[in-house]
């Protein structure tokens, strides 16, 4: 049953983010995705942190994507339940945690939190998709449950361009982590995102 309750949050949850405007062309933003993404969930809760690109190219004078990334991982979160944990890191040349890994309780104020953090996310600056993740993982190991699905979605539009770099920190992200990749629009480094989902046991 717990199996069940799992999977179907990820999978409700991941579709419905893989279906929003935020992960299409901008110049055809109405076109959704048919994407749908499974995943082995285990008996349990999820434990979630959404990772955003904030950097320069995400912003309004290149792409605007800031925008769809932010309605994406609030729908996102809105789909979590009582007993999941939800944390927001986002990302330029240096990640920040916007809203640290924090159980949801039955109020479910914390997925308003989220969404308030979410929706403060600005961008500018450089890309270090590393400094994300990595930091993303610190959240997972410190603050995470040993009995829960770990997983992060990472949300991004461009080419990394600082360190620490993806190579550097994929090795140490842990094997209970699971990281799903969400490339935002037709210049991102695909390459790049599909290769930390398979490395990882996640979905590009």
């Amino acid at each position: 049953r717990a199996l069940k309750k799992g999977q179907k949050i990820l999978d409700n949850t991941l579709a419905g983010l893989l279906s929003s405007q935020s992960v299409t062309d901008y110049q055809s933003s109405q076109r959704k995705l048919d994407r749908e993404l499974s995943a082995i969930v285990p008996a349990g809760h999820l434990d979630v942190v959404l990772v955003i690109d904030r950097s320069g190219s995400m912003g309004y004078s290149y792409s605007g994507y800031i925008d769809q990334a932010r309605n994406a991982a609030s729908m996102f979160v809105s789909f979590m339940e009582a007993g999941d944990m939800v944390g927001v890191i986002s990302f330029r040349e240096y990640a920040t945690v916007d809203y640290p890994l924090t159980e949801i309780d039955s109020s479910g104020e914390q997925i308003q939190q989220a969404q308030t953090a979410i929706n403060q996310i600005e961008a500018y600056g450089d890309t270090s998709i590393g400094d994300g993740i990595e930091l993303a993982q610190q959240q997972l190991t410190n603050r995470g449950r040993p009995d829960s699905k770990q997983v992060i979605i990472l949300l991004s539009d461009g080419y990394e361009n600082r360190a620490p770099w993806v190579a550097g920190v994929i090795k140490a992200i842990s094997a209970r982590t699971d990281i799903y990749t969400i490339a935002l629009g037709p210049e991102s480094d695909q390459g790049l995102l599909q290769g930390i989902a398979n490395e990882t046991g996640g979905e590009y």
